[in-house]
């Protein structure tokens, strides 16, 4: 009987703690709804020792709110759409506009009409990602400021939003401006000084050649029309300087195409009878060291055309500039009567001869010659130079 007594009190207990289950979860329900539709300002929670706390609900974001506000950024919180949902008071001072005139309104109306679309695609991928973009924001009085705008994706209940990071680049901006704008006067002074060497050299070329002409001695003749080509050839780096978009360098297989094609004139060699075949890497040389490629370039050329093809004998001439490693390599080979056997090419007197070798030194290359097939010249630089 005692069993069934026992058995009966704790059939009543566990109906009364129900109960009072049940009213408590009626009274969280309640303070939950109150929390949900903003009525509830703060919570008293009762902890172990049996000491009540208060936590106000606007408390638990304060310090979130004096971040923002702190900021030496503009904060601002959109809509899909671009409404502003929210501001802090740095925003407001960048576009001059109280913050509760901002606040419902549209963000377009910050900008000006011709970015406002690529605001709306910066928009669109702030929304799948984090992404940023420099655009203009028109203050109250009519005034603009550059700005650079970092979109992140927020979400926050049922809304899809974007919060906005604002910086002000104005001055960053003005600087850039400033820097572009010296540049541009800098590299127009620069082309306008390779322009006027080139044309000073030409000048200089000219009254050779008329000097030339005036000349009976056949030897003392070509010595003039050398010292022409080798002005010529300093002129065109300039000239190609100076007509390239990049002003500190030349690409050396056009500078050889336009040189051969300007040395087969002074010595009548045309194409019909000694042809001239490139075949060079993209090879890009500054001004200091194009203008010793040239000039050697040059006498090998020359010498060709001088020597190679007596009698108006037909030929072939190739020019071969190859890239490897750190090595760079000149290759002219012409297949005509070859290189003078008793000559020792290493100790010439010739002024040419001499040119070659001692640009080849400043250059810090070698040279080889190999006569078994008229006559080929191999010239190997190191890029390791200082450009």
């Amino acid at each position: 009987m005692q069993k069934n007594k026992d058995h009966k009190n704790i059939i009543k207990l566990s109906a009364k703690e129900i109960h009072t289950l049940q009213e408590r979860l009626g009274e969280l329900e309640q303070v939950l709804h109150s929390i949900q539709c903003g009525e509830v300002d703060a919570l008293i929670i009762q902890d172990k020792k049996g000491e009540t706390q208060v936590f106000t609900l606007e408390g638990t974001d304060q310090p979130y709110r004096i971040l923002v506000e702190s900021m030496s950024e503009g904060a601002i919180t959109l809509t899909g759409e671009g409404i502003v949902l929210h501001c802090n008071k740095q925003f407001s001072k960048m576009v001059n506009t109280p913050s509760k005139n901002i606040i419902g309104s549209s963000f377009y109306k910050y900008m000006p009409e011709i970015e406002r679309d690529s605001f709306k695609d910066l928009l669109s991928k702030g929304k799948i990602q984090s992404c940023k973009g420099e655009f203009s924001l028109q203050t109250k009085n009519g005034s603009t400021i550059s700005a650079l705008l970092s979109c992140h994706n927020l979400e926050f209940g049922n809304i899809d939003g974007i919060s906005i990071v604002a910086t002000d680049i104005t001055e960053i901006s003005k600087m850039h401006k400033e820097v572009a704008n010296s540049l541009k006067e800098k590299e127009a002074m620069l082309k306008e000084i390779y322009h006027r060497v080139k044309n000073n050299l030409q000048v200089i070329a000219s009254l050779l050649n008329l000097q030339a002409k005036s000349i009976a001695d056949i030897d003392s003749r070509n010595i003039f029309i050398e010292s022409v080509t080798r002005v010529k050839s300093m002129a065109l780096v300039h000239e190609m300087l100076y007509q390239s978009g990049n002003l500190s360098q030349i690409e050396m297989g056009k500078y050889v195409n336009t040189l051969s094609k300007t040395l087969a004139d002074i010595y009548h060699i045309y194409n019909s009878r000694v042809k001239i075949l490139i075949d060079a890497d993209s090879i890009f040389l500054s001004i200091e060291n194009a203008i010793p490629y040239g000039l050697i370039i040059n006498e090998l050329i020359s010498n060709a055309f001088k020597h190679a093809f007596p009698a108006d004998k037909p030929g072939q001439i190739t020019i071969s500039i190859k890239h490897k490693d750190d090595i760079i390599s000149l290759c002219v080979h012409d297949n005509g009567v070859g290189f003078p056997a008793h000559i020792d090419f290493q100790n010439t007197t010739t002024l040419g001869m001499q040119l070659i070798h001692t640009l080849t030194k400043q250059l810090r290359g070698n040279i080889t010659l190999d006569r078994s097939s008229g006559t080929k010249f191999t010239l190997d630089f190191s890029t390791t130079f200082k450009e």
